[in-house]
């Protein structure tokens, strides 16, 4: 059987505290994106990451196992890869080596319940982003592009008036304003789901991204991103808590979107998946 992963990509992943994020998809086949730092390379056909606080992410793999993974080190080397889950395993070595790592071998909380074993389907070749390019994607975005309107909704889950929205708090408005902040972009995609970097996010107001400036433009292209297009975000910095946001495009202006937000979630302990906008509380 052909390798699907390079020397280079099986080293990007073993970083225990390399970012990597994974993507999947619910019976329905809306998106999900969140930070998974296990996530590692059994082999150059496998991936392998346990599962800890995942409630919503356990539930889309039974739903559909077909996931997409990004991952993206701490020099701006990046590369995605898809994947079909072929089982979940509470013994064995791929069990042992997810365990044994210190990311679960110290952890506070709790130790690793299984682990998921995926069989790689393809990734993609590696990529680099320069800090000019993250840069000037950033200050695009600032500088101008599509908004959502204000009087109407667009696509699923938009709501008629600006007070029946939802809308991101401030700390989780705070940390997708850093440009250093790393935010990685979810569609449904077609056989399997997208994901891909888009550091040039930031928020419009407190219902509202906008996203696609510069460099990261070509990846709403390639993912086919237009109107209507449901997407998950996840945005991760050097603090101990990440957010997941969770909406819809509502606005296009070339290669920028202007993102109606619908949800935004906590994507890290201890109550992974906790909602903190306006909405009732639930685990997503």
């Amino acid at each position: 059987m052909a390798e699907v992963l390079t020397p280079e990509q099986i080293a990007m992943m073993a970083g225990d505290m390399t970012p990597k994020f994974l993507a999947t998809r619910s019976a329905e086949g809306r998106p999900n994106v969140v930070p998974i730092l296990s996530i590692q390379a059994a082999d150059p056909r496998t991936v392998i990451f346990g599962e800890f606080l995942m409630w919503k992410t356990h539930d889309n793999l039974e739903a559909d196992p077909r996931v997409a993974g990004l991952v993206i080190t701490q020099d701006l080397r990046f590369f995605s890869f898809q994947a079909r889950v072929r089982e979940f395993v509470k013994t064995g070595p791929h069990f042992d080596q997810v365990s044994s790592s210190p990311l679960f071998r110290y952890n506070p909380y709790t130790g690793v319940r299984g682990v998921w074993v995926a069989d790689l389907v393809e990734a993609e070749p590696v990529g680099r982003l320069s800090p000019l390019a993250v840069a000037a994607g950033f200050i695009g975005n600032r500088l101008g592009g599509p908004r959502v309107a204000d009087e109407a909704g667009a696509g699923p889950g938009a709501a008629s008036t600006g007070a029946q929205r939802r809308v991101m708090p401030a700390p989780v408005l705070e940390k997708v304003n850093r440009m250093q902040a790393l935010k990685v972009v979810a569609t449904r995609g077609h056989d399997f789901p997208a994901v891909f970097p888009d550091l040039s996010i930031q928020a419009i107001d407190p219902t509202s991204l906008r996203g696609g400036a510069g460099a990261f433009g070509r990846h709403y292209g390639e993912s086919a991103v237009g109107r209507d297009t449901e997407l998950a975000v996840a945005v991760l910095t050097a603090d101990p808590v990440a957010y997941q946001i969770k909406g819809v495009v509502a606005a296009t202006a070339g290669s920028k979107v202007a993102i109606r937000v619908t949800e935004a979630f906590t994507a890290t302990p201890p109550v992974p998946g906790r909602r903190v906008d306006s909405g009732a509380a639930a685990i997503s």
